[in-house]
């Protein structure tokens, strides 16, 4: 999309956004460019949903909406107002999304603790450029040669690393590494920081990048310049930082929003072809597939293998316990004792036996003695 700016300079957006690695995409962008050179001239924006996929989704189309709703009273009050009063205006509107995705949370009983979303936009007007964001979601300025964040993450590890408590080869180990200390939709009052630029200070031609964290995490600075210089246009620039930092393991959600205004000095070398997310993540499936095929079979074989020794270690166990029975037989046993107790009966039997026999001898019937009188 392009805009007639100071009626010898353009303004060019684009932006890109993928669900990556993941089922659903939280992400929420916006761009815009009007066809009047005067008043608010271009947006760019990026929301980050937090707090899984109906909460994320739900939190980050909420700001994108409000907006994109206030294009227009934006403009009119930086064409009729002071920059100051466009700024409280802003921050205004900050406060309007917040209060909406808490009125969502209400409505639809999710706790605020799972609910909240990051939102980093750049407002381009005829003479300035304010940059408001909150959360961890980026803005980056390039003027050609070097490139600048300018914007400050509002997150656990950003706090820690200005307090000089961690380094930076510290924070992939840092259990609460994605943490926030503020953004959209947690807190009852969310303020943004709130960044002025002049026309002046940024030159006349640069390019302005937002990213989710989703993306710059996977990017390095000469990746990130690589693609701006060498891609013919902004959109293949937004293409190829997708597809790199997805090529790069991201495994987040994936969104850039970028404008150029003038014209970015590029280079017509030949660079490294990238294939488009979309194709890559085809690959990825189909050899996830692949991959989870493999390991199914080898799961089956390894199965059977140990089904197998099993059985072996049952008729070892087995055959062991017939050659023991087989030396010492357990009947043989049972029997000795039976036979005891029988001898000892028998032995009771004829001892009885021969004591009746001394009673009477001769087997005479004995009578009792009569009575003498």
């Amino acid at each position: 999309m392009k805009n007639l700016f100071q009626s010898s300079h353009t303004i060019e957006t684009s932006f890109k956004t993928h669900h990556g690695r993941r089922k659903n995409n939280e992400d929420s962008v916006f761009c815009y460019s009007s066809k009047k050179n005067k008043g608010l001239l271009a947006i760019q924006a990026i929301a980050d949903g937090m707090g899984g996929y109906y909460s994320g989704e739900a939190a980050s189309r909420i700001a994108i909406e409000h907006i994109k709703h206030s294009v227009n009273n934006i403009s009119t009050i930086y064409e009729n107002k002071s920059i100051n009063d466009t700024i409280d205006e802003i921050t205004n509107l900050y406060r309007e999304i917040n209060d909406s995705i808490f009125k969502y949370a209400k409505d639809h009983s999710v706790p605020n603790s799972q609910i909240g979303t990051t939102l980093v936009v750049a407002w381009h007007f005829e003479k300035d450029i304010i940059i408001s964001h909150i959360g961890d979601s980026r803005a980056y300025f390039f003027n050609g040669t070097d490139l600048m964040q300018i914007t400050h993450d509002h997150s656990a590890v950003a706090e820690s690393l200005d307090k000089g408590l961690i380094k930076e080869n510290e924070i992939s180990k840092l259990p609460f590494k994605d943490a926030l200390t503020r953004c959209l939709g947690v807190d009852s009052d969310s303020i943004p920081d709130i960044s002025l630029y002049t026309r002046n200070e940024l030159g006349d031609n640069y390019a302005m990048l937002l990213c989710s964290d989703g993306a710059y995490k996977w990017l390095s600075d000469i990746e990130i310049i690589e693609s701006i210089i060498y891609c013919s246009s902004i959109d293949e620039t937004s293409e190829r930082l997708l597809s790199l930092a997805f090529i790069n393991s991201s495994d987040d959600n994936i969104s850039v929003a970028m404008s150029e205004i003038g014209q970015i000095s590029r280079t017509k070398r030949k660079i490294q072809k990238v294939a488009a997310i979309d194709l890559l993540q085809r690959k990825i499936t189909a050899a996830s597939s692949s991959d989870s095929d493999k390991r199914k079979k080898y799961y089956y074989l390894a199965a059977t293998i140990i089904t197998l020794l099993i059985v072996l270690i049952i008729l070892f166990l087995l055959k062991i316990l017939r050659n023991i029975d087989t030396q010492y037989p357990l009947n043989s046993y049972f029997s000795t004792d039976d036979s005891i107790k029988n001898d000892n009966s028998a032995d009771q039997k004829s001892t009885v036996s021969q004591n009746k026999k001394m009673d009477n001898p001769g087997n005479i019937n004995s009578q009792p003695d009569p009575e003498i009188k």
